[in-house]
């Protein structure tokens, strides 16, 4: 399957970030340096992040390798196109 591998460790790191965070507000909390209400709002938002960004990877790799070689050529087509518009838009600006 393509790119089972590097989802893999995309979920890993994005766990990995998630425990690292919780372990950095359990300490706070622990020093007395943030309020429980702070705790549950910071530890809910940074494990919320990494879900959503690791589900986010699992979606883009899967639409990536379900299209066909003349698909990834046309859409690196289209970049470098809009990458091209993009610096003679900004350069006719200035």
């Amino acid at each position: 399957m393509c790119g089972v591998r590097f989802i893999d460790w995309w979920t890993s790191l994005m766990g990995a970030v998630a425990a690292g965070a919780l372990i950095v507000i359990g300490i706070g909390l622990m020093i007395r340096s943030i309020k429980f209400t702070d705790a549950l709002k910071y530890g809910a938002l940074f494990v919320g992040i990494a879900v959503i960004l690791a589900e986010l990877m699992k979606v883009l790799v899967n639409f990536w390798c379900s299209m066909s070689f003349c698909q990834h050529v046309l859409l690196l087509a289209a970049a470098v196109a809009f990458w091209v518009w993009r610096q003679n838009s900004q350069q006719s600006q200035k």
